[in-house]
């Protein structure tokens, strides 16, 4: 685990590193967000893993925020300042798709101030390495499904460990 931030420029950064093995079987985690309290879970993305909402067609990709450990809200938050950068200069250049990317932005400040709600927060994690909080535990979940899924068959091939033909 790495923390760091700037007080300067305003940069931060936590990255997880992971030191294990890859898991035998990849995830599939399935939040429901029905209440502004879940947006509080703390969520463990592996460096292979894609978050989605399906509901407002938002996808982040495993190489956008790398491995990591935020809160739902804070993925959500992420992806706004994201998609702020550049934003002045994008409403001089092309108007259009920085109006569409304003109301996007609007979109997720409503879900993190839990104003649209419910949606589903997803997690596909080929390696298996991610995990969703449990506030409850050792009682089941009953608002977050996760579904094994086998691994081999589901790795991007940088990832996969062959053994060298030398």
């Amino acid at each position: 685990l790495a923390s760091f931030s700037c007080d300067h420029c305003g940069y931060s950064n936590n990255d997880v590193t992971f030191g294990g093995a890859i898991a035998d079987e990849g995830v599939k985690i399935d939040v429901n967000v029905y209440s502004k309290d879940w947006l509080n879970r703390f969520v463990v993305k592996s460096e292979f893993a894609t978050i989605s909402i399906p509901e407002i067609e938002l996808e982040i990709p495993r190489d956008t925020q790398k491995a990591s450990i935020k809160t739902i809200e804070g993925y959500l938050r992420a992806t706004a300042d994201g998609l702020k950068f550049n934003q002045e200069e994008r409403r001089l250049q092309d108007p259009d798709t920085a109006m569409r990317i304003d109301e996007f932005i609007e979109k997720l400040e409503r879900m993190c101030d839990g104003k649209d709600m419910p949606y589903h927060f997803l997690i596909d994690d080929p390696s298996g390495n991610s995990y969703v909080q449990n506030p409850h535990a050792p009682a089941k979940d009953v608002y977050v499904s996760s579904i094994e899924l086998l691994t081999i068959c589901r790795l991007p091939q940088s990832i996969t460990k062959e053994p060298s033909k030398s």
